[in-house]
């Protein structure tokens, strides 16, 4: 028996055996009964018998010595945190990298806190921003009465690079005296690149011509100037015919320009009502087209002389720009 608690206790377990079934209780009251019932010779306890619930209850492991836990119980209450700290570790990686395989026919990929804050990019160049390279020559044997730089960058760096072109038009002419009647422009982009015919019109918001007709048919070199008199500024184009056009053949497409909606972007201001159509008009014995508007000056007018035609929105200055041809 010795050897069967030296054995329970080295393997830790406290043992209590169980009680028996039957319980003997004594109390004042039974003792009365019982030596009334013997004649008061002898005491009787009284006989319970426990349920097998309290049993049960008898028969749990007494702590061991020390008040120590059973190493078991040590073990399994350590082992739980670790299984869930796993699971958890497991289910994150899961989610890691089955989340690209479910996420890949997505559309935009999520935007970033860093995307959400970066710096926006410059503006785009307009279309044909890659400028021909050419050497400028004006057009007129005999110079305008000042020719002024008018310097153009499409990627804004100072206040006065966000300037459209009517604008910048109109700011420029405030430096011309009051003697000075026809000013030519000498349009460049960065790095001195004067534009070429089609990029001034995108420049200008001028939608009269295509870049394409104008490509195939003219010159890339054009000369800009504006006619100024009592009523304001009138700008004009002088454009030259690529060599091997005949303006006979070209002439029929340049009139469809009278149709055009868009007649108003040729004037830096607003030229008023349209009155009537193009009519027939003689400038220095050359025949002309002239389009009149409701603001005085305000005319539209073009003609072919020689290998040019001349574009003006005053047919004063038309006559002062064929002059210098």
């Amino acid at each position: 028996m010795a050897d069967y608690f030296d054995q329970q206790n080295r393997e830790g377990v406290g043992y209590v055996p169980p009680p028996p079934n039957d319980v003997s209780i004594r109390t004042m009251e039974s003792d009365i009964r019982s030596m009334a019932l013997s004649g008061g010779s002898f005491v009787r306890p009284d006989q319970v018998q426990m349920s097998q619930k309290n049993q049960a209850k008898a028969q749990i492991p007494a702590p061991s010595p020390g008040g120590t836990q059973d190493p078991s119980v040590k073990k399994s209450k350590g082992f739980l945190p670790v299984v869930v700290l796993v699971l958890i570790m497991l289910l994150g990686a899961l989610g890691y990298f089955l989340y690209p395989l479910f996420n890949k026919n997505s559309g935009t990929p999520p935007t970033t806190d860093g995307e959400v804050g970066s710096t926006p990019s410059l503006p785009e160049v307009p279309g044909g921003a890659l400028s021909p390279k050419f050497n400028h020559e004006s057009f007129f044997r005999k110079s305008g009465d000042s020719v002024i730089d008018m310097n153009i960058k499409f990627a804004a760096t100072e206040i006065t690079d966000l300037e459209n072109y009517d604008q910048k038009v109109s700011r420029l002419l405030a430096q011309a005296s009051e003697v000075e009647t026809l000013v030519e422009f000498i349009a460049r982009r960065e790095g001195g690149q004067h534009l070429s015919l089609a990029e001034f019109f995108e420049y200008s918001g001028n939608n009269v011509f295509t870049s394409e007709f104008m490509e195939q048919n003219f010159n890339q070199d054009f000369t800009f100037f504006t006619y100024k008199d009592k009523n304001g500024f009138w700008p004009g184009l002088v454009i030259q015919l690529k060599k091997g056009k005949n303006w006979v053949v070209v002439k029929p497409e340049v009139s469809k320009m009278e149709k055009s909606e868009n007649l108003g972007d040729f004037f830096i201001t607003l030229p008023g009502d349209r009155v009537g159509d193009f009519k027939d008009v003689l400038i220095s014995s050359q025949s002309a087209r002239i389009l009149k508007y409701s603001k005085p000056s305000a005319n539209l007018i073009y003609g072919w002389f020689h290998n040019y035609i001349v574009i003006s929105t005053s047919d004063e200055g038309l006559r002062a720009a064929i002059e210098r041809l």
